[in-house]
This record gives C-alpha cells, sequence and structure tokens, in this order.
C-alpha cells in the first residue's frame, strides 16, 4: 500500500459515525504495505414500535438498534407525558398522535409516531398531494406509498398493505368540497379486510353526511335483501404524516369475481393480446404492454377477429384459444356495466335513450369503438324502456310481445327500488348502476347514499319522499 493510501486508512479508523440515514464503514487502521484493510458494518440507528396499532389500554414499546446508552421521551400531540420505557394507551389519546423520542448525550436522536385509533389507519405519502387536490381535473394518477396500520379486529399481514400505490382524485359533485375523496390502485392485489384480493379502492370522505353512516347503512341494508353492494371499513387518513379524517375504505365498483361478477371483455382483451404476442416468438415487454392497451382501447378486433397494431395485421381468432367463448358472450349480452349519470356525455361510451335517460358504458369502457357490441346494448335497453313505458309492460322483439319482466332481473329491480324509496334516495340522476348478463338486465351494485334519509345539505337539493312516494317518480 501506498503512503497516500495508508494516510487515508489511518484518517478513516479514527472516525466512527452513527447516524439514522446509513452504514458506516470502518476501516482498520494499522494496515501496512502487506495488510488488508477490512470494512466493518456498523447498525443504523432506527426505532420502530413494537406494536402493530395504538388502540386504548395497548401498552405501547419500542425496539432501538445502532446505540445502547438512551432515554426515551413519549408525546401526545405534542405534550410530554412519560419517560418511561413504555406508554400505555388511554382513552383520551384515542385519535392523537403518539411520538417517542430517541435521546442520547442531551440530543434526540430518531423519533417514530403512530396515529392512535380503534380504527385501522392508512399512512398515505405523496410529494404532489397538494398538486392533486388544487386540480379541477381528476383524471391523473399520482405515485404514492401506503402503509397500513390495523386494528384488534385486523392483525393479518395478507389484509393489510405497505408499498408503492397510485392515488387520484374521483366523485362528481363531491370533489369540489374540502374534504375529498380518492381513488387507489395498489401495486399488486391484496386481500384489503379480507374483502377479496383486488388492486383498485376508493376513499370515499362522507362530507356531506355529518353521521358518516348513510352510505354504510344502506350497503349493508342492500346485500341483507340480497341486493349486490360494495364491502367496506371505516379508516382513519393520514397523508403526508397530517391527519385528514375518518373515510370509508370501500371496494371499487368493477367487474369482478368478488364484486360484479359477470364476464370482463377487459380481461378477455388482455389475454388475447397475450396470445398474439406468444404467437410471435418475440421478447418485447414494452411492445406487449402497448398491443394490450390498444386491444383493450379499440375493441373491433372482437368482430373482425383482426387486429391492426402499428402498420400489421394479427389474426387473433386463429391464436386466441377463448375465441369462440367470446363470440358467444357477445351475442348473448353478457358482460356490461352502466351507470346512469347525467354526466354520461364526458364518458367514452355513452348512450341517450328514446326518454332522454342518459347511461355510460363503464365497463367495457370502450364499447363504442365496436359497433355492434355498441348496437346490441343499445338495442337491449331501448326494447326494455319500451316494456316499461308501454301500456302494456311489453314490447315487441322480432314479432314477438316481450314484457319487461322478460328482460331484467325483477328480485334485483324490486330490491333496489327498495332501497331507493327506503332511504329516499335519488334514482336515476347519477350513481345509480346496472349491468346485463346473459340477455338479462340486473339493478345494482346500490351506491351513493349521502342525499339520503332527507339529509338537509345547504346549498343543494334534498328529495321531497311524499313526492318520490305520491307520484311514484324514476327520477325523484
Amino acid at each position: 500500500m501506498n503512503k497516500k493510501y495508508r494516510v487515508m486508512s489511518a484518517m478513516l479508523a479514527s472516525i466512527l459515525m452513527v447516524s439514522s440515514t446509513g452504514m458506516t464503514a470502518v476501516m482498520s487502521a494499522s494496515a501496512t504495505d502487506n495488510e488488508v484493510s477490512t470494512v466493518e458494518e456498523v447498525e443504523e440507528l432506527s426505532v420502530s414500535f413494537n406494536n402493530q396499532y395504538a388502540s386504548a389500554g395497548e401498552e405501547m414499546s419500542v425496539t432501538v438498534s445502532g446505540i445502547e446508552n438512551y432515554s426515551l421521551i413519549w408525546y401526545v400531540d405534542g405534550v410530554e407525558v412519560s419517560t418511561e420505557d413504555t406508554y400505555t394507551i388511554s382513552e383520551n389519546d384515542l385519535e392523537k398522535f403518539v411520538k417517542v423520542e430517541v435521546v442520547s448525550g442531551g440530543q434526540v436522536v430518531a423519533s417514530q409516531s403512530i396515529y392512535c385509533s380503534n380504527l385501522p389507519v392508512l399512512y398515505i405519502d405523496c410529494p404532489d398531494f397538494s398538486k392533486m387536490n388544487w386540480s379541477a381535473s381528476h383524471d391523473t394518477y399520482y405515485d404514492a406509498t401506503m402503509k397500513v396500520q390495523g386494528n384488534s379486529q385486523y392483525t393479518k399481514a395478507k389484509q393489510l398493505y405497505d408499498g408503492a400505490i397510485e392515488i387520484k382524485g374521483r366523485g362528481s359533485s363531491t370533489w369540489g368540497l374540502e374534504k375529498k375523496p380518492y381513488k387507489l390502485k395498489l401495486d399488486s392485489k391484496t386481500d384489503m379486510f379480507g374483502m377479496g384480493k383486488n388492486k383498485h379502492w376508493v376513499l370515499m370522505a362522507n362530507h356531506m353526511d355529518g353521521t358518516f353512516m348513510r352510505n354504510d347503512v344502506a350497503n349493508t341494508v342492500a346485500k341483507a335483501i340480497g341486493q349486490t353492494a360494495m364491502d367496506s371499513v371505516f379508516v382513519d387518513v393520514v397523508v403526508n404524516g397530517e391527519y385528514r379524517g375518518n373515510y370509508q375504505f370501500c371496494e371499487h365498483i368493477r367487474i369482478d369475481e368478488n364484486r360484479v361478477d359477470i364476464f370482463d371483455f377487459e380481461n378477455s382483451a388482455e389475454d388475447a393480446a397475450s396470445a398474439v404476442y406468444k404467437s410471435l416468438g418475440i421478447k418485447d415487454k414494452e411492445f406487449k404492454s402497448r398491443l394490450e392497451d390498444y386491444m383493450k382501447e379499440n375493441l373491433g378486433w372482437m368482430s373482425t377477429g383482426i387486429v391492426e397494431f402499428e402498420g400489421n395485421s394479427y389474426d387473433v381468432a386463429s391464436v386466441y384459444a377463448d375465441w369462440d367463448l367470446l363470440r358467444e358472450k357477445i351475442e348473448n349480452n353478457a358482460g356490461y356495466l352502466f351507470e346512469m349519470t347525467v354526466d354520461a356525455g364526458q364518458d367514452p361510451s355513452n348512450l341517450k335513450t328514446n326518454n332522454n335517460v342518459q347511461l355510460s358504458v363503464v365497463k367495457p369502457e370502450f364499447t363504442a369503438t365496436n359497433d355492434e357490441m355498441m348496437n346490441n346494448v343499445k338495442t337491449y335497453l331501448q326494447n326494455f324502456e319500451n316494456a316499461v313505458y308501454s301500456k302494456t309492460g311489453s314490447t315487441t322483439i322480432d314479432g314477438e310481445k316481450i314484457g319487461f319482466n322478460e328482460l331484467c332481473d325483477m328480485e334485483s329491480l324490486l330490491g333496489y327500488w327498495t332501497i331507493g324509496m327506503t332511504f329516499m334516495n335519488e334514482i336515476g340522476h347519477r350513481s345509480n348502476y346496472l349491468y346485463l348478463d346473459e340477455n338479462e338486465l340486473k339493478f345494482g351494485p346500490v351506491w351513493d347514499f349521502d342525499w339520503a334519509l332527507g339529509n338537509e345539505i345547504p346549498g343543494w337539493p334534498t328529495l321531497d319522499y311524499n313526492k318520490c312516494i305520491n307520484q311514484g317518480q324514476l327520477a325523484c
């Protein structure tokens, strides 16, 4: 070893730095020309809670690593409460932050905080959170991370989450309110709180409902009478270290075996794209991703069997094993999710019936790119409306009289109407879902009860229960 490197080795050997930001390399002090310098890893300084959650009666303790001589100071919402090794959460500590500081040599060398709640807690870190909240549009996803803190009911790691997510705003009228709702997309499918594996979830703010109960109660009653409804769990939400309020963590309405269990054309598009890609015998994941996106957004190939992509034609029908099944589902009108909404015109696939009922084809989102599929759903929905509005309750299809009760699942229609009337909820304005499966129209999932049960919201219309009952209006 030359003189310059012997001096550097000696200088580094005289320094031992322990910090919470990383590992420190320490080189031997007595290296000679024939000796080899050694590297020793010094443990990173850190503090972590030993408890999965912080609810009333829980004795909190921490593990401190990277340092031997230290003391602890406990705080609740910034007020010092203890210098003991542990701290027991009281009822008064609920809905507050508990912070522990590690002190050594008269200085705070590490700290950690936890939010005290009897509910699960979502910790979301999103650098662009303010930018997202100030945006008039909520079409853009922003990168974030989310860690879910369970409670006494939810302790299994597989039902919680700790990892990357994407987040964006959601809602129509509610997006303009102070407490905003959000859509979450997890990095991987997770069985959140035991509600079934999925990437897609929503955080409902319930800002217009001071009780926070209307959506939950309506969904519970709907499921009790056999209606399709989304599961949910109440949670507390912390974003970038700041408490943002109580939210309802809920399943996102979409086609899935745990949600709306019908045929999924968009999944078929992905599978068909994979079959085409495999038949090419190439290895280009970016090409495969582009092809999948294209085939989900341009559904014409589902009728022709041929996809035109980036200057080439690919015979999907000859390489996709489930081609015959796909064609059968199209012919039997299986796999369409709709929303009745006055905002339907903003969506890629929308339609208006002869009686000016506006609907958006939620899934598959780009149904309008396939004339056959779009005409099929338009015809079916118009036939149903014609039958409903006729004096006989029927319409003529291919020369045969068909009653509206033969075109829909009457149990779901009656159940949906019962929930709407019982909870005095609007029907036909927004957030009314229905789906078409194997030539049968079904009503649900029930959704959006912020205005229900006579909720009086300053500046917003409130439903007149007597008007709904006495006049029997579809859209109250």
